[in-house]
């Protein structure tokens, strides 16, 4: 990948698989943000190929195949607008401006706000919600438009400790009972070691794609992708809130 001919990415070779949570790990400005990009056909390659489900990005785009959480979603915290509403929006992206929800679709909505434990919020102001909670809400219509893969990038940027470790819980429940495939961008490895099945570290290039534990214990991986004297706080084995307790 090049931006203004000057090389962003390259020597990318790395799979993800069906029910799998991937996470591209690394520092701000190693690329992460421009390979999802990439992934979901925003950006072409000036060289090599991008396959999703054996097809172009650009080709899966169009199936509903993928439901996306971008990095930065902007809206005003003062527009009225419910919970409920927020999750429709994936519907009314199909629809012609006159036509409204039909009941199947207003029940798919409640479904999918069940899903993400917030159905009891439906009516709530959006702007109203915890950072959490909101995320939330975003991941519910990301899930409405019947996806089958979820691609987040930074999803738990701004949250707390708690909803933090709430909200990978969430992506945990997903794809242990929903069957989701889920890629994940984040910068902080050392809480998504604690659900992700496959770590991907990315620094220009893609310097390890194996398990967490691999990854971490991997001296000249963390130098190459962090820098020296890195330093990682995990939980402790006895936690109750680990996810899968694989801390």
């Amino acid at each position: 990948m090049k931006y203004n001919n000057t090389v962003v990415l390259e020597d990318i070779t790395f799979n993800v698989h069906d029910r799998e949570i991937v996470s591209i790990v690394g520092p701000n400005g190693s690329g992460k943000t421009t390979l999802i990009k990439a992934i979901m056909g925003f950006k072409k390659p000036f060289r090599g190929s991008i396959a999703v489900l054996g097809k172009s990005p650009s080709a899966i785009m169009t199936t509903g195949v993928i439901g996306y959480l971008p990095q930065n979603t902007m809206y005003d915290m003062k527009f009225p607008i419910k919970a409920f509403d927020v999750v429709a929006m994936s519907c009314f992206a199909k629809k012609r401006f006159v036509e409204r929800l039909t009941q199947k679709e207003r029940n798919h909505i409640s479904e999918t706000l069940e899903k993400v434990e917030m159905e009891k919020y439906a009516q709530h102001h959006f702007g109203s919600l915890s950072s959490g909670q909101k995320q939330r809400i975003l991941i519910a219509r990301a899930l409405a438009i019947h996806p089958t893969m979820l691609i987040l990038d930074e999803p738990a940027t701004g949250l707390d400790a708690v909803a933090q470790d709430s909200f990978y819980h969430l992506l945990g429940t997903l794809r242990d009972n929903e069957g989701f495939t889920i890629i994940m961008v984040s910068h902080d490895i050392g809480s998504v070691s604690l659900i992700v099945d496959k770590i991907a570290c990315l620094n220009r290039k893609i310097h390890f794609h194996g398990t967490p534990a691999k990854c971490i214990e991997s001296q000249e991986t963390m130098e190459a992708v962090f820098g020296k004297n890195v330093q990682f706080l995990f939980h402790d084995q006895n936690c109750e809130t680990c996810i899968r307790k694989k801390c």
